[in-house]
């Protein structure tokens, strides 16, 4: 090899396991007598009195949808996935489930 030459090295990417998805996903805790759990699988569409979402509920505990969230979405059947309006009063907070901090 020459000066000018650069070497390449061989992508080590995994063929068997499933694409990973991009899409931000969120956790949303609604207002309700009993305190359900939204997963949302797109970006969230926040108008002035709502917050349009498409996702599935979930009744796993928040740190096992935190931890393993994309199983979880994974294994959801087509069938429970639906486009929802929420107003901003029956939610109580947003979790970005992508996020990491350092």
């Amino acid at each position: 090899m020459s000066n000018n030459d650069i070497a390449i090295g061989m992508s080590t990417r995994n063929l068997n396991s499933p694409p990973v998805s991009l899409k931000p996903s969120y956790l949303i805790y609604l207002n309700d007598k009993n305190n359900n759990l939204f997963v949302a699988l797109d970006k969230l569409d926040m108008q002035s009195n709502c917050v349009l979402v498409k996702g599935f509920f979930c009744s796993e505990s928040e740190n096992i949808i935190s931890s393993g969230f994309n199983e979880i979405i994974n294994s959801v059947k087509k069938e429970n996935i639906v486009e929802i309006y929420f107003p901003w009063h029956k939610i109580n907070k947003i979790k970005n489930l992508v996020f990491k901090s350092k």
